[in-house]
C-alpha cells in the first residue's frame, strides 16, 4: 500500500457504458462519507472493475476527479472480468463500499454471495 492509501477509505465501482449514474451515486457517496463523520480522512482509493477497459472508464471517471480536488484520490483500476471483483470482495470485504451498475446483475451477484451489499444504482 502506498502512503497516500494510508488511512483511506475505499470505494469499489462497477459500470459499463451507463456508468454516469454510479459516478454521480459516488460523488455523493464521498460527500456523505466525509460529512457524517469529520475525523473520517478526506482520502480515499477509488477502485474500478468495468467491462469498458481502461481507456473508456477513465473518461467516465473525468468528472469525479475533477470535482474532488479537496479529497486525495487515488485510482485503481482492477480488470473487468468478475475474477477481478471476486478477489477485490475478498480482499477488501465490508471495509469498502460497493456501487454497481444495475444492468450488471452477475457483478452483483458475486457481492452479494460474498455477504456484501452493494448499492444498486
Amino acid at each position: 500500500m502506498v502512503w497516500v492509501e494510508e488511512g483511506a477509505k475505499h470505494v469499489v465501482l462497477v459500470f459499463s457504458r451507463e456508468g454516469g449514474r454510479v459516478i454521480s451515486r459516488a460523488l455523493m457517496k464521498l460527500h456523505e462519507l466525509r460529512s457524517r463523520d469529520p475525523k473520517v480522512s478526506s482520502r480515499f482509493v477509488i477502485h474500478v472493475v468495468s467491462p469498458l477497459g481502461r481507456v473508456e472508464y477513465m473518461e467516465l471517471l473525468r468528472t469525479l476527479i475533477q470535482n474532488n480536488i479537496v479529497y486525495t484520490l487515488s485510482v485503481r483500476y482492477h480488470g473487468e472480468d468478475l475474477g477481478s471483483l471476486e478477489d477485490l470482495a475478498r480482499k477488501l470485504g465490508d471495509e469498502a463500499v460497493y456501487i454497481v451498475d444495475s444492468h450488471l446483475p452477475e457483478y452483483i451477484s458475486i457481492l452479494r454471495e460474498h455477504g456484501l451489499n452493494p448499492v444498486v444504482v
